[in-house]
């Protein structure tokens, strides 16, 4: 489209067109911006909305204040930041260093710009140590003055201290000073989020790095306003003790959004009894009708129940992590979630695979038919724990380890190494099954997106992206000890992907596929010889001359399609 047609547009129209592209296309927008000095000040309201400042070098700093200052006050945007982000990573390659000023602008995520809370999982920050005057903060603070509309302070790199609040024997004041800015020294303070180096978020609000306790939860209502809370992340386990306190002494009017992680820490814990999860259906039955519920952990039935009847209506955002569903479960598992949630529009959870067989595209069709679905995260689950199950409660019979009817001769036979479970070993069609279980290339990602999509009712809203990954493949028991030989080709094989579709009106059809992460680097360390004969089983290699690497010869398995 030509600049002289743009600029016949009103600058509401513009800015309009481009808050829909600023989530996943602000390289689009940052290119329209540049079309003209019309289209620039049409949308200055969206480019300065978010501002973030690498914190790493004191003098940095002070350039980068200043130059973004002159730039606020060139395009007359005080009045248009609304978030600002401190980070004490350097900036990138293709973070933007504009010529005509020398703010080093690092890149701003969607994340970062408000889209989601999972910002605080991807500031890298490391810990500082020269900023121990005033004077250090004066440029910055003096920035905040100028930004009447500022009502959000990311803060990418405070500390606390793992240990107890304790650093080599000198206290750690971090914690107290944060509770008391929360008190009153910053009553327009909308969000605090506390970070542990550059682990991610520890809690919004409430958290820590031992279980979520009553005392924890006392601590927090002494000098927050729980009245007026509106996103609450309890990110380590919650005890007992705490769910009680949460349900009979606490009140959340204003609660839409939490983060609830239940069950024991580790796996050799004792299981949660009754009682432990009948306190946490008394805490989310207390709650009012939440628009986003994470749910972590091995959580029993009764308790999902319990969450999705009381705010499976009003939900628009679910996430289940770790849930252990399988077999028949799993098609009710996932039509319960279509049942209680009518309005849900983004969902996280996993499902186990099996080969992309007719159970496994059926699961993906019932996903398509939750009716305003457009985001969906998918784990594809390749552990298989019955194959080295042990039963804690019965020491007389040796455990078997389990056949299958389609494991031919060589299937049969047991790996040769054990997987730390003691003797035991899984047999060659149990390595043979988490390969082809875990191996997610670009081709099955579309493939994926295409069967959900299949299950979409007709009015229903079409699914906008689906982000899939594959993980546990060849984890048999939790016991076991991972073989080296194993993980690096199940590392090469388990791969996640972004399946989007193309925003445009005349493309929406085709799919834009990108891979997140992936392999660093070359490698070519050869297939270790007592993986090979079940890889080449699977996938021969596709050059008879030598030199051929492994990690091309591989691709995955097509989804099950019926004759009908």
């Amino acid at each position: 489209m030509a600049a002289a047609t743009l600029e016949s547009l009103p600058a509401e129209i513009l800015l309009h067109i481009c808050e829909y592209l600023e989530r996943d296309y602000m390289s689009s927008v940052s290119a329209f911006a540049r079309a003209s000095k019309y289209c620039y000040f049409a949308l200055t309201a969206l480019l300065f909305r978010t501002i973030k400042f690498d914190v790493s070098t004191r003098l940095q700093l002070s350039t980068d204040v200043q130059e973004c200052s002159n730039m606020l006050q060139r395009a007359a945007s005080f009045g248009h930041v609304r978030r600002l982000v401190l980070d004490s990573q350097p900036p990138k390659a293709d973070d933007v260093l504009d010529r005509h000023n020398q703010w080093h602008r690092p890149a701003i995520t969607a994340e970062e710009r408000g889209y989601s809370d999972e910002i605080f999982y991807k500031l890298n920050g490391s810990r500082l140590s020269f900023y121990e005057t005033v004077g250090d903060w004066e440029p910055l603070a003096n920035l905040v003055e100028q930004l009447p509309s500022l009502a959000d302070l990311i803060f990418g790199w405070l500390q606390y201290d793992e240990m107890g609040g304790m650093a080599y024997g000198n206290p750690n004041y971090e914690r107290e000073a944060l509770m008391r800015l929360v008190t009153g020294l910053a009553p327009n303070l909308k969000e605090v989020h506390m970070f542990h180096r550059s682990e991610g978020l520890q809690f919004l609000r409430l958290s820590t790095y031992e279980d979520t306790t009553s005392q924890l939860v006392k601590d927090w209502r002494a000098s927050t306003d729980f009245s007026v809370l509106r996103s609450l992340k309890l990110e380590s386990v919650m005890q007992e003790d705490a769910a009680e306190f949460l349900s009979t002494n606490c009140s959340f009017p204003s609660l839409t959004n939490l983060y609830l992680k239940l069950g024991a820490r580790y796996y050799m814990d004792p299981s949660p009894t009754k009682e432990y999860f009948d306190a946490a259906n008394r805490f989310l039955c207390s709650l009012p009708h939440l628009n986003t519920l994470s749910l972590v952990g091995d959580i029993p039935q009764i308790t999902l129940d319990t969450a999705l009847g009381h705010h499976g209506s009003s939900l628009h955002k679910l996430l289940l992590s770790r849930q252990q569903v399988t077999g028949d479960r799993l098609q009710r598992h996932i039509a319960d979630i279509r049942e209680y949630c009518p309005l849900l529009e983004d969902l996280s959870l996993s499902i186990p695979r099996s080969r992309g067989d007719a159970t496994e595209v059926a699961a993906y069709k019932t996903l398509g038919s939750i009716p305003r679905l457009q985001r969906l995260s998918l784990g594809l689950d390749a552990s298989d724990f019955a194959v080295l199950y042990e039963d804690d409660d019965n020491d007389d019979e040796e455990p078997t380890i389990p056949n299958d009817p389609t494991f031919d001769e060589f299937d049969q036979e047991f790996f040769t190494e054990s997987f730390g479970a003691y003797y035991r070993k899984p047999r060659n069609g149990h390595i043979r099954d988490a390969l082809i279980n875990s191996a997610l290339d670009e081709p099955l990602a579309r493939e994926s997106f295409g069967a959900i999509v299949s299950g979409k009712p007709d009015g229903a809203l079409p699914l906008e992206e689906l982000e899939v990954r594959t993980y546990g493949g060849c984890q048999f028991t939790h016991r076991q000890g991972q073989l080296l030989l194993i993980t690096t080709v199940i590392d090469s094989l388990s791969r996640q992907w972004l399946v989007k579709r193309n925003p445009r009106d005349d493309s929406r059809q085709e799919l834009v596929v990108k891979e997140l992460g992936g392999e660093t680097g070359a490698d070519n360390t050869p297939l270790d010889s007592m993986i090979e004969p079940i890889f080449r089983k699977i996938w021969p290699a596709k050059h008879n001359e030598g030199g051929n690497n492994w990690r091309d010869d591989w691709n995955s398995w097509p989804l099950f399609k019926s004759d009908t």
